[in-house]
């Protein structure tokens, strides 16, 4: 679609259907799925959702080729959706955080400028054994999170590992900005995919 330079009809309907997806509906439609990456606590449980994931992006993507479903929307936004989980990734684990402490000290207590994405950086060998010992992601609760946030005492309980304490979303430190940076290429990747 960006390759002819023109904005069609169709592609309009694709971007506002795969916003719609990516949105926060996709909290609520998602949150049950085991690809949303919550509550795992071990290296090899997100490995395993990371798997099952992209083979539901492929799929959706493979049939996202077909005219008429692009047209229709439902595979273009449920795309939006696994994107928004991929993106939930970064936002509510600790992988920016392992990624910082892990680069400072191989560069002299220097900050990184950039983060790989998970399949990038599970590929550096150093990198990869801190996570496998500390990865993590938060644990979710459909009454207790940030959406809905029906309990007045969620915010005084220390829970370092809730879904709300690792949120990155709005964050303004220097490791929501690097997840921010490699959600948005991950995003990308994806995306290209389609072209």
């Amino acid at each position: 679609m960006k390759k002819s330079g023109l904005i069609t009809k169709t592609t309009i309907l694709f971007n506002h259907n795969l916003k719609f997806g990516v949105g926060t509906r996709a909290d609520v439609l998602g949150f049950y799925k085991p690809w949303h990456f919550d509550n795992m606590n071990n290296y090899y449980a997100v490995c395993t959702q990371w798997i099952e994931l992209y083979k539901e992006i492929n799929t959706t993507i493979r049939n996202i080729g077909d005219w008429n479903k692009k047209l229709g929307g439902s595979d273009v936004v449920k795309l939006g959706r696994l994107i928004h989980n991929v993106q939930d990734f970064y936002s509510h684990s600790n992988y920016a955080e392992l990624y910082i402490q892990y680069y400072k000290s191989s560069n002299d207590g220097a900050l990184p400028k950039s983060i790989p994405t998970f399949d990038e950086g599970i590929k550096d060998e150093k990198f990869n054994n801190l996570l496998k010992k500390q990865l993590r992601t938060g644990d979710y609760d459909f009454f207790d999170n940030e959406k809905f946030d029906i309990n007045p005492f969620r915010e005084q309980a220390d829970e370092p590992t809730s879904h709300n304490k690792m949120n990155k979303d709005k964050a303004d430190t220097y490791a929501g900005k690097l997840a921010k940076q490699a959600a948005i290429k991950h995003t990308t990747k994806i995306l290209e995919a389609i072209e």
